[in-house]
């Protein structure tokens, strides 16, 4: 009998013991560590360190943010942390005064320059104690993204997505045209979960797909497209003035009011107040003479208006029936300019996984323009673009559906010109409030 108690009793003990050391553990990984952020300029920008820099480091799992600066020698030493998953981003705004300063010559071009950086996913814990962020900047375009409706309006008392809009907006001081201007919706992974098709953030590895020639260049200097289409014009024949805009739409009509789809039936709206009104857009994304074109039949709801021209179908790629953003904000958007001999040249791709048997088009990020990156209302789609296209995405909290638009915040007024805030951060330079074409 006694045999047995001594039996029990050590069990017992070895079951407590092993309860401390696990508790130990848990305590050693919940408990505060030290880290460090190391931030540097480009290489093109010398060796001038980064000085007051703006630091924020985000816990995945809490949304628990952190704020600082950087000192004198570009570093930011912090204490305290809690061991977890962190996105971490740093920007830095110079005007041109501090420009001069900092790097001994002059701003050209621009009032103001933006540098910007970031990591995804980076581990903090009692054996990962710093990281390293180069900053970069980005190209700041005359034409840049001002509105984007991608989430649409109530599937029953609204328009769905038939009245989504992109506006593209003159950011200048001098005439520009729209003639030839490319928009593309870019294809990206949707999820975080990490494969050996993927980058450690979970974004898809472009360099992995079939026929890849240029290695990880395919990753760093390239964005896929699904889709993508072209302002009709000559070179001059539209215009877009200081402080102007165009609007394309995927539908160019009314959509408060009731209309007759292709195949004769009349579509009612329940709540006007919900969607836009879209019949004096400058541009249309009608498909139907392109799904003529390839033997398919005209989508039921892709009306035609006849004094709105219509965009060119440049790349379609993705076998959607209309034009169409993708109203969950799983995807991001591009414009650019290309010579139609180089846009010839671009290179189609399948996905790293073949997941599908659908191919993208690969687009230089050297020749785009402005760049934007959305996400999902829950933040749970991996960073897609470079830091020098798009720092950090933004997204509709109210998700799919929403009758609210991204639009760029104002920056300044000068003579009564609106200057919109480009600093290639989206996070930063967007905010969200209900569709309004042309309006701020």
């Amino acid at each position: 009998m006694n045999k047995y108690l001594f039996l029990i009793l050590s069990i017992l003990m070895l079951i407590l013991n092993g309860c401390r050391e696990d508790d130990f553990r848990a305590n050693q990984q919940l408990k505060p560590v030290s880290f460090k952020v190391l931030v540097s300029y480009d290489q093109s920008y010398g060796t001038a360190k980064v000085h007051n820099a703006l630091v924020s480091l985000t816990n995945i799992e809490t949304k628990q943010k952190i704020e600082k600066t950087t000192d004198k020698n570009g570093e930011l030493n912090l204490t305290g942390v809690l061991p977890g998953e962190y996105n971490i981003s740093v920007q830095q705004t110079f005007t041109a005064e501090t420009f001069l300063k900092t790097f001994g010559y002059n701003l050209t071009g621009q009032d103001e320059i933006t540098f910007n950086g970031n990591q995804e996913k980076v581990i903090i814990n009692a054996n990962t104690n710093s990281t390293s962020i180069v900053l970069k900047t980005g190209k700041i375009g005359n034409l840049v993204l001002k509105q984007i409706y991608y989430s649409g309006s109530d599937v029953k008392r609204g328009a769905i997505f038939r009245d989504q809009f992109v506006e593209i907006y003159n950011n200048s001081n001098e005439i520009l045209y729209a003639d030839g201007l490319y928009f593309a919706q870019l294809k990206g992974n949707n999820n975080t979960k990490t494969t050996i098709f993927t980058l450690p953030n979970g974004q898809f590895d472009w360099s992995k797909s079939d026929s890849n020639e240029i290695g990880n260049k395919a990753n760093t200097d390239y964005v896929y497209a699904s889709y993508v289409i072209r302002i009709p014009g000559s070179g001059t024949q539209y215009p877009i003035k200081p402080g102007e805009s165009v609007v394309i739409a995927a539908t160019a009509i009314n959509h408060k009011e009731p209309f007759t789809d292709n195949n004769g039936k009349s579509v009612s709206i329940e709540d006007p107040s919900l969607t836009v009104d879209l019949s004096k857009a400058n541009f249309e994304g009608y498909l139907g003479n392109y799904r003529k074109s390839i033997g398919q039949d005209v989508y039921i709801q892709d009306i035609d208006n006849p004094n709105v021209p219509d965009v060119e179908i440049a790349f379609w790629g993705d076998g959607s029936k209309d034009f169409l953003l993708n109203p969950q904000g799983r995807e991001s958007f591009v414009i650019f300019r290309a010579t139609n001999e180089q846009f010839s040249s671009f290179a189609k791709r399948y996905l790293p996984n073949k997941a599908q048997n659908r191919q993208y088009l690969r687009i230089p990020n050297s020749i785009i323009t402005d760049a934007v990156e959305t996400n999902l209302f829950n933040e749970g789609r991996p960073k897609q673009l470079s830091t020098s296209l798009d720092s950090q995405y933004v997204f509709d909290p109210f998700g799919a559906y929403s009758s609210f638009a991204i639009y760029r915040k104002v920056s300044k007024t000068i003579n009564g010109r609106v200057i919109l805030q480009d600093t290639n951060n989206s996070k930063n330079d967007f905010e969200v409030k209900k569709a309004n074409p042309k309006g701020f």
